[in-house]
Protein backbone atom coordinates (compact mmCIF):
# COMPACT_ATOMS: atom_id res chain seq x y z
CA UNK A 1 0.00 0.00 0.00
CA UNK A 2 2.79 2.40 0.96
CA UNK A 3 4.73 1.59 -2.24
CA UNK A 4 1.63 2.26 -4.35
CA UNK A 5 1.14 5.69 -2.72
CA UNK A 6 4.79 6.53 -3.32
CA UNK A 7 4.50 5.51 -6.99
CA UNK A 8 1.38 7.68 -7.43
CA UNK A 9 3.06 10.67 -5.79
CA UNK A 10 6.17 10.08 -7.91
CA UNK A 11 4.16 9.96 -11.12
CA UNK A 12 2.24 13.10 -10.09
CA UNK A 13 5.48 14.94 -9.34
CA UNK A 14 6.96 13.84 -12.69
CA UNK A 15 3.90 15.19 -14.54
CA UNK A 16 4.10 18.56 -12.72
CA UNK A 17 7.82 18.85 -13.49
CA UNK A 18 7.26 17.92 -17.14
CA UNK A 19 4.58 20.59 -17.52
CA UNK A 20 6.79 23.15 -15.79
CA UNK A 21 9.85 22.31 -17.88
CA UNK A 22 8.25 21.91 -21.30
CA UNK A 23 5.10 24.04 -21.41
CA UNK A 24 5.69 27.10 -19.25
CA UNK A 25 9.11 28.08 -20.66
CA UNK A 26 7.56 28.21 -24.14
CA UNK A 27 4.97 30.69 -22.90
CA UNK A 28 7.66 32.68 -21.12
CA UNK A 29 9.60 33.05 -24.35
CA UNK A 30 6.53 34.24 -26.22
CA UNK A 31 5.70 36.91 -23.66
CA UNK A 32 9.21 38.23 -23.12
CA UNK A 33 9.97 38.38 -26.85
CA UNK A 34 7.26 40.88 -27.69
CA UNK A 35 8.37 44.51 -27.70
CA UNK A 36 6.32 47.61 -26.99
CA UNK A 37 3.98 48.17 -29.91
CA UNK A 38 1.60 50.93 -30.91
CA UNK A 39 -1.15 51.65 -33.40
CA UNK A 40 -2.96 54.92 -34.02
CA UNK A 41 -6.66 54.51 -34.69
CA UNK A 42 -7.93 57.36 -36.86
CA UNK A 43 -11.30 58.41 -38.29
CA UNK A 44 -13.03 56.95 -35.25
CA UNK A 45 -16.03 59.19 -35.90
CA UNK A 46 -16.57 57.42 -39.24
CA UNK A 47 -15.53 53.92 -38.15
CA UNK A 48 -16.19 53.44 -34.40
CA UNK A 49 -14.94 49.82 -34.38
CA UNK A 50 -11.36 49.18 -35.47
CA UNK A 51 -8.97 46.34 -34.82
CA UNK A 52 -5.35 45.53 -35.43
CA UNK A 53 -4.19 41.91 -35.73
CA UNK A 54 -0.55 41.10 -35.27
CA UNK A 55 1.95 38.34 -34.59
CA UNK A 56 4.78 38.83 -32.11
CA UNK A 57 8.34 37.61 -32.69
CA UNK A 58 7.56 34.23 -31.12
CA UNK A 59 4.66 33.65 -33.50
CA UNK A 60 1.84 34.30 -31.03
CA UNK A 61 -1.17 36.05 -32.57
CA UNK A 62 -2.77 39.00 -30.80
CA UNK A 63 -5.51 41.52 -31.47
CA UNK A 64 -5.93 45.12 -30.31
CA UNK A 65 -9.44 46.58 -30.59
CA UNK A 66 -10.96 49.98 -30.00
CA UNK A 67 -14.72 50.30 -30.12
CA UNK A 68 -17.15 53.03 -29.24
CA UNK A 69 -19.67 52.18 -26.53
CA UNK A 70 -22.98 54.01 -26.93
CA UNK A 71 -24.03 55.62 -23.69
CA UNK A 72 -26.09 58.23 -21.96
CA UNK A 73 -23.36 60.81 -21.53
CA UNK A 74 -23.02 64.16 -23.25
CA UNK A 75 -22.94 64.15 -27.04
CA UNK A 76 -19.45 65.67 -27.02
CA UNK A 77 -18.03 62.73 -25.03
CA UNK A 78 -17.18 59.36 -26.56
CA UNK A 79 -16.69 56.19 -24.50
CA UNK A 80 -14.13 53.76 -25.90
CA UNK A 81 -13.43 50.17 -24.94
CA UNK A 82 -9.75 49.45 -25.50
CA UNK A 83 -8.78 45.78 -25.48
CA UNK A 84 -5.83 43.45 -26.03
CA UNK A 85 -6.40 39.74 -26.70
CA UNK A 86 -3.77 37.02 -27.11
CA UNK A 87 -3.25 33.40 -26.18
CA UNK A 88 -1.93 34.32 -22.73
CA UNK A 89 -3.12 37.82 -21.71
CA UNK A 90 -6.60 39.25 -22.34
CA UNK A 91 -7.56 42.64 -20.92
CA UNK A 92 -9.61 45.76 -21.52
CA UNK A 93 -10.72 49.02 -19.96
CA UNK A 94 -13.03 51.92 -20.79
CA UNK A 95 -12.02 55.50 -21.39
CA UNK A 96 -14.09 58.64 -21.96
CA UNK A 97 -12.73 61.18 -24.44
CA UNK A 98 -14.03 64.73 -24.84
CA UNK A 99 -12.40 67.65 -26.68
CA UNK A 100 -9.31 65.50 -27.37
CA UNK A 101 -8.79 64.83 -23.66
CA UNK A 102 -9.24 61.73 -21.53
CA UNK A 103 -11.88 62.59 -18.93
CA UNK A 104 -12.39 59.21 -17.21
CA UNK A 105 -10.87 55.70 -17.08
CA UNK A 106 -12.82 52.81 -15.51
CA UNK A 107 -14.00 49.17 -15.48
CA UNK A 108 -10.85 47.13 -16.03
CA UNK A 109 -10.99 43.43 -16.88
CA UNK A 110 -8.03 41.04 -16.95
CA UNK A 111 -7.78 37.33 -17.71
CA UNK A 112 -4.51 35.41 -17.93
CA UNK A 113 -4.24 31.86 -19.24
CA UNK A 114 -1.56 29.76 -17.56
CA UNK A 115 -0.51 32.70 -15.38
CA UNK A 116 -1.90 34.93 -12.65
CA UNK A 117 -2.03 38.69 -12.42
CA UNK A 118 -1.65 41.05 -9.47
CA UNK A 119 -1.39 44.75 -8.64
CA UNK A 120 -3.81 45.79 -11.36
CA UNK A 121 -4.19 49.57 -11.56
CA UNK A 122 -5.91 52.08 -13.80
CA UNK A 123 -4.08 55.35 -14.41
CA UNK A 124 -5.66 58.54 -15.71
CA UNK A 125 -4.02 61.64 -17.13
CA UNK A 126 -5.49 64.48 -19.18
CA UNK A 127 -4.36 62.82 -22.40
CA UNK A 128 -4.34 59.10 -21.56
CA UNK A 129 -5.85 56.13 -19.76
CA UNK A 130 -3.68 53.15 -18.81
CA UNK A 131 -4.19 49.67 -17.35
CA UNK A 132 -1.07 48.11 -15.81
CA UNK A 133 -0.59 44.84 -13.92
CA UNK A 134 1.99 42.22 -12.99
CA UNK A 135 1.86 38.77 -14.57
CA UNK A 136 3.54 35.71 -13.09
CA UNK A 137 3.38 31.95 -13.36
CA UNK A 138 4.28 28.99 -11.22
CA UNK A 139 7.85 29.31 -9.90
CA UNK A 140 8.05 32.79 -11.54
CA UNK A 141 9.05 31.30 -14.89
CA UNK A 142 6.97 34.08 -16.43
CA UNK A 143 7.21 37.35 -14.51
CA UNK A 144 6.68 40.81 -16.00
CA UNK A 145 4.69 44.03 -15.77
CA UNK A 146 2.38 44.53 -18.73
CA UNK A 147 0.25 47.48 -19.73
CA UNK A 148 -2.35 48.70 -22.20
CA UNK A 149 -2.65 52.44 -22.82
CA UNK A 150 -4.93 54.70 -24.83
CA UNK A 151 -3.62 58.20 -25.62
CA UNK A 152 -5.59 61.05 -27.20
CA UNK A 153 -3.71 62.31 -30.24
CA UNK A 154 -5.09 65.87 -30.04
CA UNK A 155 -6.82 65.56 -33.38
CA UNK A 156 -10.49 64.66 -33.99
CA UNK A 157 -10.69 62.56 -30.79
CA UNK A 158 -8.42 59.94 -32.43
CA UNK A 159 -6.70 57.52 -30.04
CA UNK A 160 -3.26 55.90 -30.16
CA UNK A 161 -3.10 52.54 -28.39
CA UNK A 162 0.19 51.20 -27.03
CA UNK A 163 0.89 47.99 -25.15
CA UNK A 164 3.62 45.91 -23.62
CA UNK A 165 2.89 42.22 -23.07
Amino acid sequence: MKKTKNKIWGIGLAVVLAVTCFVLPTNAEEIVDETVTEIEFTDLDKNPYQEYNGVNRAGEEYKVVIEEIPGKIRASTSTWKISYTSGVVNCHFYMNVSANQCTKVYDKSIMCIGCTYSNASLYHGTSYGKLAFNVSSYLNIVNFTGWLKGTCTGSANDVKVTWNF
